[in-house]
């Protein structure tokens, strides 16, 4: 092994490190018994096709189901697509069905 090499290894042992660090620093944040729970509520967020962390977590989502079901993914462009045209679809049944 080349000292470039030795010493590639070594950074991406310390980048690991890192993240292991401040996954154990996020576990240790957690609650570890269900009574730690009491009184915890979530607070419900508006979907914005337009936020991009907004449609990475759909886009993830949505590929871990195709994933699971052999379908093809689709990047985030195709999936803001896709999102842009369920609001409407859904506005126009409602009308429908009133």
């Amino acid at each position: 092994q080349t000292d470039e090499e030795a010493k590639q290894d070594n950074e991406q042992q310390q980048a690991g490190s890192g993240d292991n660090y401040q996954m154990e620093e996020l576990m240790s944040q957690l609650a570890s018994k269900p009574s730690e729970l009491a009184g915890f509520t979530l607070e419900p967020q508006e979907f914005d096709k337009d936020l991009d962390a907004h449609m990475a977590f759909v886009t993830a989502c949505s590929n871990l189901r195709a994933l699971n079901y052999q379908i093809p993914t689709e990047d985030v462009h195709r999936s803001r697509a896709i999102a842009g045209r369920i609001i409407p679809a859904i506005a126009t049944t409602t009308a429908l069905v009133t």
